[in-house]
């Protein structure tokens, strides 16, 4: 179980255009807090592509909420 590569696996699909595959893998690395960031933004441009723009929205929001001293926060927007 290596975070990094199920996070490689992840974009891979997204590159091949299985956002499908790639989602379940992208939830569960969320779970994760050392990996809760980069797979709930990846989960977002997910929702954005797949035209949940509102989806997106939330999540990154919920995110910022949560983590709101956090660097991305200065600069996370979807508009």
């Amino acid at each position: 179980d290596d975070p990094a590569a199920t996070l490689a696996l992840a974009d891979l699909y997204v590159g091949l255009n299985r956002p499908a595959d790639a989602a379940p893998r992208l939830e569960a690395l969320a779970k994760r807090p050392d990996r809760k960031i980069d797979a709930t933004l990846r989960l977002a441009a997910i929702e954005f592509a797949g035209g949940r723009k509102a989806d997106a929205t939330a999540r990154v929001e919920g995110l910022l909420k949560a983590q709101p001293n956090k660097r991305f926060a200065e600069t996370s927007e979807i508009g």
